[in-house]
């Protein structure tokens, strides 16, 4: 909890996790993360074979089109404040929803997220896209331009928590720079002529 500040999480406290769930609730400011230097952080982490969700309706708001939303995120491009009501998972998601997002406990402003060519729609509203995922076999993120809190009945954002952490689960077995290591004891999933940290003196 960062309690509305742009004091967030560095990369070494990003280094000893493999997932993060990363809500922004109803900060609307120019610190409604993620900042510029946790861009920076989360995308290092994410080239380790990290797992990331961002839900928030005002992230675009703080920030604009970032390139880490681009380059990242596989945002194609985004428009804030459109007020879905409801949300309908597809790919990754497919099967969930649709969901109401009444249950907003503040206003609702959330946003339109369209992928680029190399995302997926994670979640439509009833007449555009509310998110995106992107796999890229090292990493694995999605980024919803609406709150998880919104979500309505808890048993339903638990559900929704539940497909993301299963789709998080196989990456840390897979081995896209085939070297031989898996990403989860690979330093560099993405190069294969590296993975292994450096051994005891």
């Amino acid at each position: 909890d960062v309690a509305g500040t742009a004091t967030e999480p560095t990369a070494s406290d990003l280094d000893s996790v493999e997932v993060v769930i990363w809500f922004t609730g109803d900060a609307r400011s120019a610190s409604t993360g993620p900042s510029a230097a946790s861009e920076t952080a989360l995308a290092s982490w994410l080239d380790q074979g990290g797992c990331l969700l961002v839900a928030s309706q005002d992230y675009l708001f703080a920030r604009g089109v970032t390139s880490f939303m681009t380059s990242r995120l596989g945002v194609g491009s985004a428009s804030e404040g459109l007020q879905q009501f409801s949300v309908t998972g597809q790919n990754v998601f497919a099967g969930l929803g649709s969901y109401s997002l009444g249950g907003l406990p503040y206003t609702n402003r959330t946003d339109v997220v369209t992928p680029n060519a190399t995302a997926l729609q994670a979640f439509t509203g009833p007449s555009t896209n509310a998110g995106v995922s992107k796999d890229t076999q090292v990493y694995r993120a999605t980024y919803w331009g609406f709150g998880l809190e919104g979500i309505g009945p808890a048993a339903s954002r638990q559900a929704v928590l539940v497909r993301f952490l299963s789709w998080c689960a196989p990456l840390a077995a897979l081995d896209p720079d085939a070297d031989g290591v898996p990403n989860a004891d690979d330093c560099a999933p993405a190069n294969g002529g590296a993975w292994a940290l450096p051994s005891p003196a």
